[in-house]
């Protein structure tokens, strides 16, 4: 527990987390979108077993000494944009309100960036000094 980073591996588009202490072993996922989910309260359709070998082909290749039993799985559920994008805005006529949203499913990675690009537009008048017009609302 608490020496096993999260990790994110862009070239193959997989990420994972630590032990969290509610369930043994790590995280192993691709990051993609599924299907549009209209109930939440829905029963989720249980992992297809090909999905499983090919992350624990890939979890071979990469930790070569992880354990290649499967201790659970299960569909990850998110909130996603369009485009994949964050949203940071400010709310239309109320430019002292912003919005971040929209996280799109890796979110929580860019938690202290995004803290610190709203506190600077909320803090100086000149605001952060990058392009955010992808991310408007």
């Amino acid at each position: 527990n608490g020496t096993f980073p999260v990790w994110i591996d862009s070239t193959d588009n997989l990420y994972g987390f630590p032990n969290d202490g509610q369930i043994t072993g790590i995280k192993l996922a691709y990051h993609h979108c599924g299907e549009i989910i209209s109930d939440l309260d829905a029963e989720r359709a249980p992992v297809d077993e090909s999905y499983i070998e090919e992350i624990r082909g890939y979890a071979k290749k990469r930790f070569p000494n992880l354990g290649s039993d499967v201790t659970y799985s299960q569909t990850c559920v998110y909130t996603n944009t369009p485009n994949a994008d964050f949203i940071i805005d400010r709310v239309p006529n109320q430019s002292n309100v912003f919005l971040v949203s929209g996280c799109s499913g890796h979110g929580f990675k860019f938690t202290v960036l995004l803290g610190k690009i709203i506190s600077m537009m909320a803090t100086d008048d000149n605001g952060y000094q990058r392009d955010l017009s992808r991310f408007k609302i």
